[in-house]
């Protein structure tokens, strides 16, 4: 069993839920879109990515000996401004769950949760925690 994960970083910097439901529909169906597109590939989508195949690679890029021990179902996928994650349950899949939390706040992108229908911006993080736990922002 698995369980999906979804980021974006809009073009716009900021994007109701409904758009961000929209914006992982598009991309699950593999289409583009026009307002991503024009404002081009995102940096910090791209460090995201980046800093989350550095802990735990695609599949890809592992012998098939590793595949049991890595997180993913499948993928991850990507475009210009987003990331769709496939995660296995279990404890690796826990440990990713951590890190993309942690990824999507320091890197300032949405995390979409389809599961459950729940958005987390940086914001709402940061709300949440007490203003010494705030650092860097």
């Amino acid at each position: 069993m698995s369980f999906d994960l979804f980021l974006w970083d809009p073009p716009r910097g900021e994007a109701d839920d409904e758009s961000v439901r929209a914006r992982y529909e598009r991309a699950c169906e593999g289409l583009e879109d026009d307002d991503d597109d024009a404002a081009g590939e995102s940096p910090r989508v791209n460090a995201f990515f980046e800093e989350l195949l550095a802990r735990f690679p695609h599949l890809d890029r592992i012998l098939e000996s590793e595949v049991d021990a890595s997180p993913w179902s499948c993928g991850p996928e990507r475009g210009d401004r987003w990331v769709s994650l496939t995660i296995r349950w279990g404890e690796s899949g826990d440990e990713v769950v951590a890190l993309v939390g942690a990824l999507a706040e320091k890197h300032r992108v949405l995390l979409y949760d389809p599961q459950g229908d729940e958005v987390t911006r940086v914001t709402d993080r940061l709300r949440a925690r007490e203003p010494d736990e705030v650092v860097g922002f």
